[in-house]
């Protein structure tokens, strides 16, 4: 789990799908995509693919992470579309 509004808020960190919902999330501000997505391409080991969750509204890099497999979770957005013009999407709520 790696936490970004306009920067990463805390360092990553391995979490089962039942600690999502005990998790404070900090920040909460301006988005910018481009530092999480960054962290996300220097870890070690290099995940090969992302979920990122997000209302939509940010600033996203011009291309995509190579080798990574990328999703945009779209929660409660009123976009139907990325914040760029590469990755899958999904809508939540």
């Amino acid at each position: 789990l790696l936490i970004v509004d306009a920067d990463v808020q805390k360092e990553p960190q391995k979490v089962s799908i039942l600690d999502l919902c005990e998790i404070a999330i900090p920040g909460r501000g301006g988005t910018d995509f481009r530092p999480g997505i960054e962290a996300l391409d220097s870890l070690d080991p290099r995940p090969n693919a992302a979920i990122y969750l997000t209302d939509g509204d940010g600033t996203a890099p011009d291309e995509a992470p190579e080798d990574m497999e990328f999703v945009w979770g779209l929660i409660g957005a009123s976009r139907d579309e990325a914040p760029a013009p590469w990755g899958e999407v999904i809508h939540i709520g």
